[in-house]
């Protein structure tokens, strides 16, 4: 299993997926809480949608996100934690540069 139970290493995460979204929805990382609503709050696009779920196929082992449980920012932090503690050795992010 991933251990991913430091602080330091929730914090990389979340700050990795963050930079994702905003790159996806062009919008600042700062603009983006936990609470934020994708569609309502940050209103993303289809075609961002779209390019976010690859953008964390890229990053994770090709794990396809369900937008049907997403409506924050945390709904997605939260399903992708949870789909890693649950794979076996998985790698951290490297760099979010290969991204640009």
């Amino acid at each position: 299993m991933t251990d991913i139970s430091s602080n330091d290493d929730l914090q990389k995460l979340t700050n990795t997926i963050y930079f994702v979204i905003a790159e996806s929805l062009q919008i600042d990382m700062q603009q983006i809480r936990p609470e934020s609503r994708l569609l309502q709050d940050l209103a993303m696009t289809p075609q961002q949608q779209q390019e976010l779920s690859e953008f964390i196929m890229h990053l994770f082992n090709d794990y396809q996100l369900d937008f049907s449980t997403i409506d924050s920012v945390q709904d997605l932090v939260d399903q992708v934690l949870t789909v890693l503690r649950g794979l076996p050795d998985f790698p951290a992010p490297s760099s979010t540069n290969s991204l640009a």
